[in-house]
């Protein structure tokens, strides 16, 4: 039985770093302008969105952020959420953010990740705040969330100006042919075992 619990374990750890990727949506290659859209990376189709738009669209940065913003970023222009819709489950998100810069207004950037759409179910909730680089006159910060299966993403603040740049994003992982094979022998020495201490027949 020992040896079954090993197999089976190393077919579990073998098929989960299997397949797993790492895709990030810099946004350079889009021309700027508003409206929804949509962004394909490894594979996995990604569509913008806000429920305002079209005050939401992409943006050229022309110094207003420091690095990692660089080239071109997403903004709502108006402090609604922005919806990223995803064609395959994910498992975490990164992005960089930046807000406006409103005194006595919170700074705060909430990420929420669902299943099934911004009306589906709730699977996480993440609240940053932003700091101002020095040297700059925006809020900024790093937002990280981990969510096993989510597609879709819904990103917020309180400031009137919300910007996003470099979303990164992980898929879920699939086992792989190895995985699968051990896996499969685990079952069968499962099986077997059965068949010789019990007597019983599949």
């Amino acid at each position: 039985m020992k040896l079954l619990f090993s197999t089976l374990a190393l077919s579990v750890l073998t098929g989960l770093t299997a397949n797993g990727a790492s895709i990030t949506y810099d946004f350079d290659e889009l021309a700027p302008g508003t409206g929804p859209f949509t962004d394909s990376k490894g594979g996995v189709v990604a569509m913008f969105s806000s429920p305002t738009d079209p005050g939401f669209g992409v943006a050229q940065n022309l110094g207003a952020f420091a690095p990692p913003f660089k080239g071109k970023f997403i903004t709502n222009g108006t402090g609604f959420p922005i919806d990223i819709s995803f064609s395959e489950f994910l498992q975490s998100a990164s992005l960089d953010f930046a807000t406006d810069n409103l005194p006595f207004v919170s700074t705060l950037v909430t990420v929420k990740a669902y299943r099934g759409g911004p009306n589906g179910l709730l699977l996480a909730t993440l609240g940053t705040p932003g700091a101002i680089p020095p040297g700059f006159n925006f809020p900024q910060g790093v937002a990280t969330i981990s969510a096993a299966g989510f597609d879709t993403l819904v990103i917020s603040g309180a400031q009137p100006g919300l910007a996003v740049d470099n979303l990164t994003v992980s898929t879920v992982p699939e086992p792989g042919p190895l995985g699968m094979f051990v896996l499969l022998s685990g079952l069968a020495c499962y099986s077997k075992t059965r068949k010789s201490l019990f007597g019983t027949t599949e």
